[in-house]
């Protein structure tokens, strides 16, 4: 029999670090800007071409037009060509995709 106070527990803030993973938003956000060489990896991996080279911006926010509300990029990156938001999304999608 499976002691339901173990469901209810708290975790402290030491419990949520020794949990946490590259989905947790904050990991993914600095192993990605501090660690440009794994962005790049994760980038010619997942969109299957060569980058030569990546620019890391901090956090940044882009505004559509004067009315809108800005968006939210979690890490910018870009090579001489393109450029990428990259986003740590923890919920399992069924038709999760890359978006380019």
């Amino acid at each position: 029999m499976s002691n339901s106070s173990d469901s209810n527990h708290t975790l402290t803030p030491e419990e949520k670090w020794e949990k946490a993973t590259i989905a947790n938003n904050f990991i993914f956000y600095k192993v990605m800007r501090h660690n440009p060489d794994v962005c790049k990896e994760l980038l010619e991996i997942l969109l299957e071409m060569e980058i030569d080279h990546i620019e890391m911006r901090g956090e940044e926010t882009v505004e559509i037009d004067f009315g809108s509300k800005g968006i939210r990029l979690d890490v910018y990156a870009k090579n001489a060509t393109q450029a990428f938001n990259l986003e740590m999304q923890a919920r399992n999608t069924r038709n999760s995709k890359i978006h380019m």
